[in-house]
């Protein structure tokens, strides 16, 4: 008996000997602040960011599609609009005048001609195509709605396979996520406080998850390399989710409460910026003896994994398939600025380049980095270019204060808008080239707004003209 006594105690503490060293391997931290070792970081697979095609010279009409050859002969919107546009189709609704919810078509961006037999029978506000090709549209009302209505259509025939409700109230909004939509609700309550909830569904409408990180964080920026999604505010705070579950990987509430105890000069300035390793967080603070810069680095299972001082992001960063990201610094001893690039594999600063104090620096296409600071006449800003990778001086295009950087080519930058006020007709786009800064392009129309208007939607650059008298709304494709 004692000895079989002896057996089963040793087997029962060797059991509980494994479930504690089972609970240390999983109990992990998303931190490597702590003694517990960390998992290794998931390999980066960079992507490619979204670019126009390339435009060489003046935009003339590749071709040409109206209402009746899309919607039929009986059919007369006051105005055909693209929803979404890839490499494989370009999905168009014809809007009445007041543009509410409407059918979609399906057309070929070669050559224009349809590839749905009948348009869709779901009337839309707007749609998203997917990483692996399926599409999917939605439709609410104001911001008042209490519900959103998300269709499933099929990219080949129009028809629709199933649809879903989101049940948080507000404005809807629809973009590719991965292999699957985000769809993120915008609602103001009392005070006009704004709360924007987030859903995500796969492509095949099977699985779902829900967010609603606190009010006031807005602007949901994604990474499908990284498979995260962020929503911040920067001086509230953000919070970043893993795309394709849902799952929490930061919550600024700790981070954001240690900067603001560095300053008496209000809360930090809060920036994060997805990308294809996972995302980074900034912090800035201004006035205390421990005040400044701090840029803390995560991998994509949200674990901290660096921390470099003195460097910031730039206030609101777009979410990019590369690993690069923008930063900025300030110099201690001269007050001097600086904005350059930031590795996030190689975990330092790739090159940085003198730059006017500005909140108006940005990564274009995640190839070209762009700086904007005031022209001497007040007038206008200079935009400086720099090659993403080496910091290579590229163009200083000198643009109006009407006029923003819109899309890369990869040889030329496209801007929207007037040169000067009151111009008439919708803002023009331009194209200057990127190793000069000369103009090779203006596309500018006259007519009014209300009757033809000019868009980049995905890859592509657009005209579009509304029905006036017995014309019938069309739509041409530029380039």
């Amino acid at each position: 008996m004692r000895g079989r006594w002896g057996a089963g105690a040793f087997l029962a503490a060797l059991l509980v000997l494994i479930a504690v060293m089972v609970v240390v391997v999983v109990s992990v931290p998303r931190s490597v602040d702590g003694l517990a070792r960390a998992p290794e970081s998931p390999a980066v697979h960079p992507g490619e960011d979204p670019a126009i095609e390339p435009i060489a010279t003046e935009p003339t009409s590749r071709w040409k599609v109206d209402a009746k050859a899309l919607f039929g002969a009986a059919a007369s919107p006051k105005y055909l609009m693209v929803k979404a546009a890839s490499d494989d189709l370009v999905v168009v609704s014809g809007l009445p005048a007041g543009q509410t919810p409407s059918p979609v078509a399906a057309i070929s961006p070669d050559d224009g001609h349809p590839l749905w037999e009948h348009p869709s029978t779901f009337a839309a506000k707007q749609c998203a195509l997917s990483r692996d090709g399926a599409l999917a549209c939605v439709r609410n009302g104001d911001s008042g709605t209490d519900s959103t209505l998300v269709a499933f259509l099929d990219a080949d025939t129009g028809e629709v396979r199933t649809t879903k409700t989101v049940t948080t109230p507000g404005y809807a909004n629809i973009v590719r996520a991965g292999d699957g939509f985000l769809v993120y609700t915008e609602n103001f309550s009392g005070g006009l406080q704004k709360t924007t909830a987030l859903t995500w569904f796969d492509s095949a409408a099977a699985r779902t998850w829900t967010r609603t990180p606190p009010p006031e964080l807005e602007y949901p920026e994604l990474s499908e390399a990284g498979n995260v999604v962020a929503i911040a505010d920067h001086r509230s705070g953000a919070r970043v989710y893993a795309l394709d579950s849902g799952v929490e990987l930061y919550d600024s509430t700790r981070d954001f409460r240690a900067a603001s105890a560095t300053t008496s000069y209000g809360p930090p300035t809060v920036s994060v910026a997805p990308n294809a390793a996972g995302f980074a967080v900034s912090y800035s603070t201004i006035g205390g003896k421990s005040a400044g810069d701090r840029l803390l680095l995560f991998d994509r299972l949200g674990i901290r994994r660096n921390q470099i001082d003195g460097f910031r992001l730039t206030l609101r960063p777009d979410g990019t398939e590369g690993e690069r990201i923008p930063v900025e610094r300030e110099d201690e001893k001269s007050s001097a600025d600086f904005a350059g690039v930031f590795s996030m594999t190689q975990g330092r600063v790739l090159w940085e380049q003198p730059s006017d104090y500005t909140h108006d620096v940005s990564l274009v296409s995640g190839k070209l980095l762009s700086m904007r600071s005031s022209a001497a006449d007040r007038e206008g800003y200079q935009w400086k270019l720099f090659d993403g990778a080496t910091g290579e001086p590229r163009a200083t295009v000198a643009a109006s204060i009407y006029m923003d950087l819109e899309a890369f080519d990869g040889d030329r930058v496209v801007f929207e808008g007037d040169m000067r006020a009151g111009e008439p007709g919708p803002g023009a786009y331009t194209a200057f080239d990127a190793a000069s800064g000369q103009q090779v392009w203006r596309v500018k129309t006259r007519q009014s707004a209300d009757d033809v208007n000019l868009r980049i939607v995905g890859p592509y650059f657009f005209r579009y003209d509304a029905q006036v008298g017995r014309s019938v709304a069309s739509i041409t494709r530029l380039g």
